[in-house]
C-alpha cells in the first residue's frame, strides 16, 4: 500500500512539475511576443563614456539603422552584471567594419562612479551609456524583468527582431550575424 502512494505522489510531483514548466514556457512566450510587438525607445538623456571619458569618439552609435542593445539593470550584481560584457568585446571586434550596426550598452545605475571604477578595471573598452534616471525602463514599460531579454537587436525603426545573448548561443548568434550582414550589403 506504501509502494502505491509513493508511486502516485511522485507521479502527481512529475505531473505538477511539467505544468509548471509548461506554464512557464507559455508565460515566457507570451512576454517575448508582447515585448517584440512594441517599439524600443532610447531616451534623449543617456551620458555616453569611453573609459571614464566624455565626449566619446563615435557618436553615431545611437544613430545605426541596425543596433544590438545590452541593458544592464541595477536590480542583483551589478558588478557581476558588469564583468559578463566582456564577451561581447569579440562580437563587437568581429563586425566592427560594419557601419550599419552598432552595439549600446546601456547601464542603469545611480552611482555612474562607481560603474567607471569597475569598467576601468576590467578594461572596458567600449562606449557605455548611462541612464542614471531609469528612463530606459520607463519609456518601456513592455520591457520585461528577466535579464534573459535584457539583450536584442533593433531596426532602424527600434523594432525588435531578434532576443538574446548571441555570444552565449551559436545559432542566435548566427542569426545575428545574418542580420547584420544583410544590412550591410
Amino acid at each position: 500500500m506504501r509502494f502505491i502512494y509513493y508511486i502516485i505522489l511522485i507521479i502527481g510531483l512529475i505531473g505538477s512539475s511539467c505544468a509548471h514548466n509548461s506554464e512557464s514556457k507559455n508565460a515566457l512566450e507570451m512576454e517575448l511576443r508582447a515585448f517584440k510587438e512594441h517599439k524600443i525607445s532610447l531616451p534623449s538623456n543617456l551620458i555616453a563614456k569611453k573609459r571614464g571619458k566624455q565626449p566619446v569618439p563615435d557618436s553615431t552609435l545611437l544613430n545605426r539603422p541596425f543596433k544590438m542593445i545590452i541593458y544592464v539593470d541595477p536590480k542583483d550584481c551589478t558588478d557581476c552584471k558588469l564583468l559578463a560584457l566582456m564577451p561581447y568585446h569579440m562580437f563587437i571586434l568581429e563586425n566592427a567594419t560594419n557601419t550599419n550596426f552598432g552595439v549600446i550598452f546601456i547601464l542603469h545605475t545611480p552611482n555612474m562612479e562607481e560603474a567607471e571604477v569597475i569598467l576601468k578595471e576590467i578594461n572596458f573598452p567600449h562606449t557605455v551609456f548611462y541612464d542614471l534616471n531609469g528612463d530606459f525602463e520607463r519609456l518601456n514599460p513592455h520591457l520585461p524583468q528577466d535579464d534573459v531579454f535584457h539583450t536584442f537587436l533593433m531596426n532602424e525603426s527600434n523594432d525588435v527582431l531578434l532576443v538574446g545573448n548571441p555570444t552565449h548561443n551559436e545559432a542566435l548568434k548566427e542569426l545575428y550575424l545574418k542580420a547584420i550582414k544583410y544590412v550591410d550589403e
